[in-house]
């Protein structure tokens, strides 16, 4: 039997595609690859001053970094993804459901998902990013060799990222210690890259030698560690038959005792967090808010220390990240249960929006604080500090308030709607750009950068108020479920 079973396979692929457009419909399934397509175009068209500022290694060594990271989010989606389809869409019976019923292994089923899901976002994301880039030929001055480079670089990191994500998601199926002593061992090889000068991790695990020595074994590390990983989480698959079960002791009088200080919201704030925390979610909730902020701070640090990159990233801009980020949170906290049957209890969508918000403030006010206070130490910006608390409080509140109104309890399906994702950006973007270029400003023009904060978070607090007061208007007939 040869290793790709196309007939499986294929059932994968539509299996995707009819999900995707079960969703968002046939328009804004592609939407997110014209999107890339459109945002290609625009890069390409910069790129002679990205490339004159920066010089074209480090302009295609970050758009590697770039890329290898998506691998490991889509790899992370695809696991998180299996959990969450089949605890909303029981009905459904995903494909990787199979070992339970028919007679092909796990490992089989597994590996045929990293192949779809490798096959998939390719043609998602990645062809349509090298698409932008040669159509921008007649301006940028690209020539197709080089176009086709940049598009098997990318494909390689995409990869590499994947591949990883997909090992790290197969060790924790076996133990979620190993996973952690996993984890630390990637993260101290990358710490070598700033301690010793001559460790270029990044030549060595992305192609981005050849643009140097022009020798195509500049592709062979990377190409290796990518089967390698893959083969090692292919053959680290456990058999799966049952599902794991637990049992739990009755909680909800005392949860309701912990929320008493939410008035008549205490019995949805227990139920909210019982769920959360019996659906094995809080680790992923948590990890969905801090790990993003902390990769951010990672990355800059490391073109600061180790390409002799000047980034002016100070506190307050990390503070602006706080609330951008917390959209993938607030989206994880609807992700885990199943609420059709609400629509035979007296409550409104509303109400569990609202208690939805007020369990993720909860839950990411303590982390904004200490993330934003760790920052300004550690880069010694003292006295930007109560102005970055500041915009992290009011970003966090304004950004999920959108998030909240526009797409409900559906946030996870919504986004992917071209309609929903532009109101999106127009009412978050812009305001977090002035933020930003407030933050590079504001150490050599204090005063009006200041000003131009101070205006831009009243602003969002005067829109946060009424965003907020709509909410229940908006939702308050909408039925539960998706």
């Amino acid at each position: 039997m040869s290793f790709l079973d196309l007939d499986l396979f294929s059932l994968m692929i539509k299996e995707e595609l009819r999900l995707h457009k079960s969703f968002v419909g046939a328009v804004g399934s592609i939407f997110f690859p014209a999107i890339i397509f459109v945002l290609s175009f625009i890069l390409s068209l910069s790129s002679p001053v990205i490339i004159n500022a920066m010089g074209l290694y480090k302009a295609i060594l970050f758009l590697n970094i770039g890329t290898f990271f998506y691998g490991i989010f889509v790899g992370f989606l695809g696991k998180i993804g299996e959990e969450v389809m089949t605890r909303r869409f029981g009905e459904i019976n995903l494909i990787l459901q199979f070992p339970k019923l028919f007679p092909v292994s796990f490992r089989r089923v597994m590996s045929h998902f990293f192949v779809k899901d490798s096959v998939f976002y390719l043609f998602y994301s990645i062809i349509p990013f090298t698409l932008g880039a040669l159509v921008s030929k007649p301006v940028s001055g690209f020539t197709f060799s080089f176009v086709a480079l940049i598009f098997i670089m990318l494909t390689i990191s995409f990869m590499l990222g994947m591949s990883l994500s997909f090992l790290s998601s197969a060790i924790s199926i076996i133990s979620h210690k190993l996973l952690i002593v996993f984890i630390l061992g990637i993260l101290a090889i990358f710490s070598l890259r700033f301690i010793f000068a001559d460790f270029q991790i990044e030549e060595i695990i992305f192609p981005i030698e050849y643009l140097n020595n022009g020798q195509v074994s500049s592709f062979f590390i990377p190409v290796i560690l990518t089967f390698l990983f893959s083969i090692l989480a292919i053959l680290s698959m456990k058999e799966r038959f049952e599902e794991k079960t637990n049992k739990y002791h009755e909680e909800i009088l005392s949860a309701e005792n912990r929320f008493a200080f939410t008035g008549s919201m205490k019995t949805l704030m227990a139920k909210e967090l019982l769920e959360l925390k019996r659906s094995g979610g809080f680790g992923p909730v948590i990890m969905g808010f801090i790990g993003p902020l902390l990769g951010i701070y990672f990355i800059v640090s490391l073109f600061e220390i180790s390409l002799g990159v000047d980034i002016d990233y100070n506190a307050i801009f990390y503070g602006s990240m706080v609330g951008f980020f917390g959209v993938m949170t607030y989206s994880w906290l609807n992700n885990f249960e199943t609420n059709e049957f609400l629509n035979y209890q007296p409550v409104s969508v509303d109400m569990i929006i609202k208690a939805k918000m007020t369990l993720y403030f909860l839950l990411t006010v303590g982390l904004s604080l200490v993330y934003v206070i760790g920052i300004s130490i550690i880069r010694n910006e003292i006295d930007l500090l109560p102005l970055a608390l500041i915009v992290a409080l009011v970003t966090n509140i304004y950004v999920v308030g959108v998030t909240a109104r526009l797409t409900g309890l559906k946030t996870n399906t919504m986004l992917f709607d071209a309609k929903v994702l532009s109101k999106f950006f127009a009412l978050v973007t812009p305001p977090l750009i002035v933020i930003v270029i407030v933050s590079f400003s504001i150490r050599f023009n204090y005063f009006h950068s200041l000003v131009t904060l101070v205006a831009t978070l009243v602003l969002l607090l005067i829109l946060s108020k009424l965003i907020f007061s709509t909410i229940p208007k908006k939702w308050k007939d909408e039925r539960f479920g998706f």
